[in-house]
């Protein structure tokens, strides 16, 4: 009986003893869960893929330059030609936002260039590391002058970019567009953007052209969805 006795309070006391290491695996196991679930989502955060925009007639973003606050105002869209006043120049693009008839963002009284196609300035969908090449016939029909650009590009990451109308999920974008005309001429523009598919268009610009030696930096302040 005796025996008995110490027996069963030596296996009470095996239980007990392996409690703790129990405790310490499951505590470890949902560790391990939790810590691959935070991983997975990180990396999808990463990967997520920024969709073409959706545009409307009356859209309006403000945005905040050196100059002061500007609009940013899509006119009208005429099937796959959208026409809208970007801080004072009439541009038209198609509806992912690629320029087919431009006007200087800092010369007012220069003249609109016209591209045979829409040049690939927004290569939808963007996804982080994603690279691409581009290039477009271009005239300036009032000086008869014509000539050709090239585009370069790369997806950065996603970023929470904060700008005078709040902090937005954009994820960033690289460009460089040589533009070659008649007897040699060129022109070298780099441009980077943060696009921010909560408002359909970048909250964040930022523009330097060679030859205008001028540099843009606009941030969103408004957004207002057309109806």
């Amino acid at each position: 009986m005796e025996e008995r006795k110490l027996r069963d309070r030596s296996l009470r006391q095996n239980r007990w003893t392996e409690m703790p290491a129990l405790t310490i695996a499951i505590a470890l196991m949902m560790t391990s869960i939790i810590n691959g679930r935070a991983i997975a989502q990180t990396d999808s955060a990463a990967s997520a893929t920024a969709d073409p925009p959706t545009i409307h007639a009356g859209d309006v973003w403000v945005d905040r330059l050196a100059s002061g606050d500007k609009e940013f105002k899509v006119e009208s869209i005429n099937g796959d030609t959208v026409s809208f006043n970007q801080w004072g120049a009439q541009i038209e693009s198609d509806k992912q936002w690629n320029t087919l008839v431009y006007r200087s963002l800092t010369e007012e009284m220069a003249p609109p260039i016209t591209y045979s196609k829409p040049i690939q300035v927004f290569p939808f969908p963007l996804t982080p590391g994603k690279t691409w090449t581009d290039n477009a016939k271009w005239e300036e029909k009032a000086s008869d002058i014509r000539g050709h650009s090239d585009v370069e590009g790369k997806v950065g990451n996603w970023e929470e970019v904060t700008v005078p109308a709040g902090t937005f999920h954009a994820i960033r974008v690289d460009v460089t567009i040589q533009a070659i005309g008649r007897a040699g001429a060129r022109d070298v523009t780099n441009l980077t953007y943060w696009y921010a598919p909560k408002v359909n268009r970048f909250v964040k610009y930022h523009y330097q052209s060679q030859s205008e030696g001028n540099l843009i930096d606009a941030q969103m302040v408004s957004y207002k969805p057309g109806s």
